[in-house]
């Protein structure tokens, strides 16, 4: 549990967004139990979140003759029964805005992010089109320099680019091609 908490505190102090900074440490108007009752207070967002969390924690350990006990005078109730009313009291008013703003702030940098990674995608496909079309042009130059040179230049060329054993057996392929033709009168 303490790794939990460590981690926590250390992402809480490493934020990298200057909007969920900022939010983070904005105090905002809450509501909180003291023995007298409620008291107004300003909390940044990680001490609302704690505060809140604590008191959630305290309310679901709640007896059932507390729950039944319509006695809702702080200075009579035990801490789980402030922790429920904690709970009642500012969950739709103070908690799911709160939360639901946080929300939102991450919201907007996901749509950031996609975003961003939207225009990546475009420039590499833009990048690789233009390779490609690159390389279709240098194949069809290609094609258009070998029909100008004439067959024999091209013949003798790839025969010397091969290895030596794949020219061996072009050799005696044509060789033996010749000779079938020369003794048909070719």
């Amino acid at each position: 549990m303490n790794h939990l908490l460590k981690d926590h505190s250390e992402n809480f102090k490493a934020i990298n967004s200057a909007d969920v900074d900022e939010f983070y440490h904005t105090p905002r108007p809450a509501t909180l139990p003291s023995v007298l009752g409620w008291r107004d207070a300003e909390l940044d967002y990680w001490t609302y979140g704690n505060s809140f969390a604590r008191m959630s924690r305290l309310g679901s350990a709640i007896r059932l003759e507390e729950i039944a006990d319509n006695d809702y005078t702080f200075s009579q109730t035990s801490e789980q029964k402030r922790g429920v009313m904690f709970v009642q009291e500012t969950v739709f008013r103070e908690a799911i805005p709160f939360f639901s703003d946080m929300v939102t702030i991450y919201e907007t940098k996901v749509k950031e992010f996609g975003n961003t990674a939207t225009i990546v995608t475009v420039i590499i496909a833009v990048i690789n089109a233009l390779l490609n079309i690159i390389l279709i042009v240098m194949t069809l130059n290609t094609v258009r320099v070998i029909t100008l040179v004439k067959a024999e230049v091209v013949a003798c060329r790839l025969a010397l680019a091969l290895p030596r054993s794949t020219g061996k057996k072009l050799y005696v392929y044509y060789k033996a091609e010749h000779l079938k033709l020369s003794a048909l009168g070719d």
